[in-house]
């Protein structure tokens, strides 16, 4: 949901573990051991276990077989319905949300390929720098009020359609509440919560 993909004006331990675990996705594309974010932490191995169980507990991350950490700040390491490509290499974003934002706070370009909810049809997005393309697709920004988890209940209702209009018949046919922005709306909203969390990446002298 808007306002948690980064963190708070005061970063904690676990705003820095989720920034560190992001980070590894983003240049690696694998999930993110506990090994690898203790040593981006600088964080004992079980305290950096005992930080990363606890959010998955409240479904702010989500881990794989190995309990590293697959999902996280937006990025997924296993294919969604949104996929961005950058200077990175190919990434899957949680939401529609998530690829904008991202995008738009590295400010490296790239493109986005996701899908309309309502009609099935492709949705190609291309950013220069943090800027979308002009395009006639929007935005669907889920109320955050009807969800109790982001990762679970918002994200699956966040997603890009071609037009406003497939947008409103999508929300009156399921009965979700929210609102249509365009894309450069939705861009600015969200890298701002992006450039938070990136803020917040140890750097390798840290």
């Amino acid at each position: 949901m808007p306002g948690e993909a980064g963190a708070e004006a005061v970063s904690t331990v676990e705003d820095i573990l989720r920034a560190a675990a992001f980070d590894v996705i983003l240049h690696t594309g694998r999930a993110a051991s506990v090994q690898d974010i203790a040593i981006r932490t600088r964080l004992p191995v079980d305290r950096a276990r005992q930080e990363i169980d606890a959010l998955a507990a409240v479904d702010c991350v989500r881990l794989d077989d190995t309990r590293s950490v697959a999902v996280c700040g937006g990025l997924s390491v296993t294919s969604t319905a949104h996929r961005i490509r950058g200077s990175f290499g190919e990434r899957f974003t949680c939401c529609a949300y998530d690829a904008l934002g991202i995008l738009a706070a590295l400010e490296v370009g790239g493109e986005i390929y996701s899908v309309s909810p309502e009609s099935g049809e492709p949705i190609a997005v291309t950013l220069v720098g943090n800027q979308p393309l002009a395009a006639s697709a929007v935005l669907f920004i889920a109320d955050s009020s009807c969800c109790g988890s982001t990762l679970a209940d918002w994200c699956p209702n966040v997603n890009f359609f071609e037009d406003r209009a497939a947008a409103e018949r999508w929300s009156d046919r399921t009965g979700v509440v929210g609102r249509v922005v365009t894309l450069q709306e939705g861009t600015e909203l969200a890298a701002r919560e992006w450039r938070l969390l990136l803020s917040l990446v140890p750097s390798p002298s840290e």
